[in-house]
């Protein structure tokens, strides 16, 4: 279970997010109800998912991630849990799933990460197969929808391909995301990360 986020430290970047009525700090990447997606013709990037919701009106959407401000936090280099900026000579972290790595989470700082993977119930619920990459910098691709398949639920499915940033072939899909390629990369176990090489919150 996560940790109340009353009985640990929040880092003062975290700290100045809108909040939930009940005191959480929602990160910033995270979609409010004071918005929608819907799919533009971008002049630069072709088809691609926009979202006009603002942060901090609304209910946040959370487990989500506002398609806009992800791509932001990519593109500038932006924590994508405090939404502010990350030194080019800092350290960065991503978290995924799989050792893989292309990863739709924006970089983040690592106090940052270190708080929202004590209180983000998600995020715990992730820890046992969930990794931590530690880089400096971090290459773009561009995750492009390119077809939709049936599945089960009769929904149906976007299936998505992965374009180096500015691929002309990538406008034949819709953008949601960008995605990060960390370099130099050091890949470890989120647990381990967590209990040994995350910066103290106090």
């Amino acid at each position: 279970m996560p940790q109340h986020y009353r009985d640990i430290p929040v880092p003062p970047r975290v700290n100045r997010l809108p909040h939930t009525r009940g005191g959480m700090p929602v990160p910033w990447t995270t979609p409010w109800t004071s918005g929608e997606e819907r799919i533009i013709h971008h002049p630069t990037t072709g088809p691609t998912i926009t979202c006009d919701c603002t942060l901090g009106e609304g209910s946040p959407r959370f487990g989500e991630q506002c398609p806009l401000r992800q791509r932001r936090a990519m593109l500038e280099r932006r924590c994508g849990v405090c939404g502010t900026p990350i030194k080019p000579t800092s350290t960065c972290v991503f978290t995924g799933c799989t050792p893989q790595a292309h990863v739709a989470e924006p970089p983040t700082h690592p106090r940052c990460l270190a708080f929202a993977m004590r209180v983000c119930p998600r995020l715990v619920d992730l820890h046992d197969r969930a990794f931590v990459f530690i880089c400096r910098e971090y290459d773009l691709g561009e995750r492009r929808a390119v077809k939709v398949q049936e599945a089960p639920s009769d929904e149906p499915q976007p299936v998505s391909v992965w374009f180096p940033l500015g691929d002309p072939q990538a406008h034949l899909g819709v953008l949601d995301f960008y995605m990060a390629v960390p370099r130099p990369l050091q890949l470890v176990p989120a647990p381990e990360w967590l209990t040994g090489r995350a910066p103290a919150l106090r």
